[in-house]
């Protein structure tokens, strides 16, 4: 191993030198890069399209009256969300790079690498899918705030805030920035 530390990958627990895993990330990227410049479409776009057009469906339907609290909470998620669709911009444009390293009690490093784990994106959208995605699902969990019932309204948006800094909070962790 050339007197390098062992690094075990988090993914599929291979050990291995920082170069050997930027070298096998890298090609993998290229590989994976090529296969999706290949498709047209995509799945976000169907998923996002399939919601949208059920909201339309629901929209007619209003449940209480807008209240400051709810406000205050969408506000919360939209902060939480956009901070997320920063960094997951950051995860598309530097898709394979190496962001930290963790030593652990046993001796072992393991490291994180900037690989987006929504599995509706994929592990490395574009930046276009990943504002599509971003922007359609704002606007979707605006509309299904809006039209829920009280009670679960709260429910909705505490749930979803808490989804988003817990994602953001992850992210951070493990050295992705957020940027636009």
């Amino acid at each position: 191993m050339c007197g390098h530390k062992k690094l075990v990958c988090l993914e599929c627990g291979d050990e291995g030198t920082p170069a050997h895993f930027l070298a096998a990330r890298t090609s993998k990227a290229k590989a994976l890069a090529s296969r999706e410049n290949g498709k047209k479409g995509g799945r976000p776009e169907k998923i996002i399209v399939g919601i949208l057009a059920l909201l339309c469906f629901c929209a007619p339907v209003h449940a209480e009256e807008w209240t400051k609290l709810d406000t205050s909470l969408q506000v919360v998620y939209t902060v939480a969300h956009c901070l997320d669709w920063a960094q997951t911009r950051q995860i598309s444009r530097h898709y394979g790079q190496m962001t930290g390293y963790q030593q652990h009690n046993d001796g072992r490093t393991t490291f994180a690498v900037n690989q987006e784990s929504n599995g509706i994106l994929g592990p490395h959208p574009s930046r276009d899918t990943v504002d599509l995605y971003f922007a359609s699902t704002l606007v979707a969990h605006t509309a299904i705030a809006y039209i829920l019932p009280k009670p679960y309204r709260n429910i909705w948006q505490a749930v979803w805030i808490g989804v988003e800094v817990e994602t953001v909070r992850h992210n951070y962790s493990v050295g992705v920035q957020a940027r636009f």
